[in-house]
Formats: C-alpha cells, structure tokens, sequence
C-alpha cells in the first residue's frame, strides 16, 4: 500500500497493513467539501454520526464544540473564549468527543477530516 498522505488518504492509527485509511481524498477547503467528496451528509455521518446522536439525546453542545476548536485551530484559550466557557469545561468536552468519536484529535490529518465534515454540518 502506499504511503497514506502522498494518496491524499486520511488516516488516524497503524492497522494490520500499517495504515486505517478514513476516507479519500479529504483536504480542507473554504468550507465546501474536497474534489471527490460528493455526499456532505455522508461525511457528517461519518466523522460526527456519534456526537450529533449524543447531543440529541442529552441536549449538549459537543459537536458545535468541536466545530468551534477545529475553526480556531485547536486553541483553547480562543476556543473556550468563543464558545462563552472556561478552558477546563472546554477539555472535559474534548475528551468526550474523542471517548464518543474514537478519534485522536491531535492528529492533524484527523483534524483536517473533522473541519471539512464540521463545516459542512454548519452548513446544512
């Protein structure tokens, strides 16, 4: 297989063949998905699924929570800021996102993936 990001594949940790590929190709673009990615709803479900269904039954705010930590670059103090919360309010919920998601949300190419599919839940 070849290396994951010369293909242009996201991938968040090693499998049995070296690389768990998420979807392809995914790059960020001025909030409109990736030349190749036709079904913004697909890409939600796929990367969000589980944070829009959470926050549907508990009334929480964690998938507008990651969309505002992704837009601010992964900044806390302007994330928390934002989002009108304390920094420490702002982690408990990043660390629910990545118990729900499963995903490493200091990966970058994990990150790119959740932007695009982030903006395109704000816009729908």
């Amino acid at each position: 297989m070849p290396h994951p990001y010369a293909s242009g594949m996201v991938v968040t940790e090693d499998d049995d063949q070296g690389w768990r590929e998420f979807r392809q190709p995914v790059a960020p673009t001025e909030g409109r998905p990736a030349e190749g990615v036709s079904d913004s709803a697909a890409l939600v479900a796929q990367f969000l699924g589980p944070l829009i269904a959470y926050d549907a039954r508990r009334a929480t705010e964690l998938t507008a929570t990651l969309a505002e930590f992704l837009e601010q670059g992964g900044n806390l103090e302007a994330s928390a800021s934002a989002l009108g919360i304390h920094r420490s309010t702002l982690r408990y919920r990043l660390e629910r996102i990545r118990e729900l998601t499963g995903l490493d949300l200091s990966e970058a190419q994990t990150r790119v993936a959740l932007l695009q599919a982030t903006r395109a839940w704000r816009a729908s």
